[in-house]
């Protein structure tokens, strides 16, 4: 249903703004994490980098970079893949 005199938006662009919008809202949030998370997200990218390399990259212990991973998770900044690797989304 849509109003008289609008038109109609097709739902492929829709959901592209929705995308774009909530990249926008992930990469705010990001501006805003302490100095140890930003450290672990700074060496992940689009491509998956397995746990124990973001230790050493970052020069931090499993437990530590396991808890920020799973923040980061929660949050929606980022998503394991199989076999103990992590992304950006």
């Amino acid at each position: 249903m849509s109003i008289v005199g609008t038109p109609k938006i097709p739902q492929s662009l829709l959901l592209k703004h929705v995308k774009e919008k909530a990249r926008v809202i992930k990469v705010k949030e990001i501006d805003n994490i302490s100095t140890e998370y930003r450290e672990v997200y700074n060496v992940l990218s689009s491509e998956p980098i397995h746990i124990n390399e973001i230790c050493i990259k970052t020069k931090s212990d499993i437990g530590n970079v396991s808890s920020i991973l799973t923040m980061l998770e929660l949050n929606g900044n980022i998503e394991q893949v199989p076999g103990k690797m992590f992304k950006i989304i």
